[in-house]
């Protein structure tokens, strides 16, 4: 199955939120936080998705921490899906794909858009705003 950025080999799961026109992939732990060994645990690997998602350019913002099981970054529809789609190019041609990139872009293009769809939506930075009283332009 396709998977971007390699979410299924981190205990972690991805819901979107959108505010206008700006989308926040908020990432979640599926560990048991009880543990301070797990909750160390839960920080690096989030902090790894995000790092991956910051070098194939799906945001170039920061990831802000709600608490220490969740976070969330903000970015855009179209950098989510050109982001996804550039990680899964590489790995095809790491993986020792003979077609060309732009074979690979248009193979894989229709497979990282129903990728992305099958993402959970979850209104989270609404939440956000309203817990923290914060304006539309405090929370990116």
């Amino acid at each position: 199955m396709l998977n971007p950025l390699k979410t299924e080999q981190l205990p972690i799961r991805l819901v979107l939120d959108a505010v206008g026109s700006d989308s926040f992939v908020g990432v979640y732990t599926t560990r048991n936080l009880t543990d301070k060994e797990e909750v160390k645990k839960a920080k690096e690997e989030i902090d790894r998705f995000y790092n991956g998602c910051y070098n194939h350019g799906v945001t170039g913002g920061e990831l802000r921490w709600m608490h220490d099981g969740f976070a969330y970054f903000g970015t855009d529809k179209t950098r989510l899906a050109k982001g996804f789609l550039e990680k899964e190019v590489t790995a095809a041609k790491w993986a020792g794909a003979k077609e060309s990139e732009t074979q690979l872009e248009k193979r894989l293009k229709g497979r990282i858009k129903k990728y992305i769809a099958e993402i959970p939506r979850e209104p989270f930075v609404q939440s956000i705003r309203k817990h923290y009283r914060l304006k539309e332009s405090e929370i990116v």
